[in-house]
């Protein structure tokens, strides 16, 4: 989720390990203590815009999410850095999905767009953020391409290939479980770990778009999807 930047000042050996550790237990449903180990690595490291980035991400999956405070980490961080991609999204996200500031997340999944857009050719690893801000402006078909730009570079992308996923559903794609599955199917060789993140994170934004999208919800591909993202993540628990 974030990238290391050379740091002036700071021990970047010691914010990768916390980074790395805080990504560990938000991915095993630990976000509470997530929050703590970067709290901590905050107070000896000072405004790291990565530090804050992840800080703002474990808030936002707390139970329930503290979205207030993942805005305000979120906007820390862009203040330490106005490039840290992760950040922008993560401020639309809290504008949008708890917030209710719909037109102030439209300007930021737009600027998150515009900078991601700029950076993918030669980072391409921004292709998932770029389509998935795509996605939340309603932007179906530009989605839909983005992901398939980032899978030709990398079948194996499995976050990507759930986003298109979700995506095939809600365009009545006939190949949409097949991306599913697809992606399913590389997580069995994943770390137990990292497989309970991406199901977990998985099933949430299938949830949101079911409560958003009434027509999902008498599918019966979406019915079929969604028991079996269940069922893996009972299983991977």
């Amino acid at each position: 989720m974030t990238r290391m930047q050379n740091t002036p000042g700071n021990d970047s050996s010691a914010i990768s390990g916390a980074l790395q550790q805080a990504t560990d237990l938000a991915d095993a449903g630990r976000s509470t203590e997530a929050i703590d180990v970067l709290a901590r690595a905050i107070d000896r490291h000072g405004d790291v815009a990565e530090l804050h980035t992840a800080q703002g991400w474990a808030l936002e999956n707390t139970s329930p999410p503290r979205w207030s405070e993942a805005l305000a980490a979120y906007r820390i961080a862009l203040a330490a850095d106005p490039r840290q991609l992760w950040a922008r999204l993560g401020q639309a996200t809290a504008l949008e999905e708890r917030l209710g500031e719909a037109e102030a997340a439209a300007a930021a999944y737009t600027a998150a767009i515009t900078l991601a857009m700029a950076r993918a050719e030669t980072e391409p690893e921004f292709l998932e953020l770029l389509g998935w801000c795509e996605y939340r402006l309603g932007r179906l078909d530009d989605a839909v391409a983005t992901f398939g730009r980032a899978l030709a570079l990398n079948p194996a992308w499995t976050a990507v290939r759930l986003d298109l996923g979700l995506v095939s559903l809600l365009r009545g794609d006939v190949d949409a479980t097949a991306h599913f599955d697809a992606a399913l199917d590389g997580l069995a060789e994943c770390d137990p770990q990292r497989r309970v993140g991406a199901l977990r994170v998985a099933l949430d934004d299938l949830d949101e778009a079911i409560a958003a999208t009434a027509a999902l919800a008498f599918d019966n591909r979406t019915g079929n999807v969604r028991a079996r993202l269940a069922s893996e993540l009972a299983a991977a628990r």
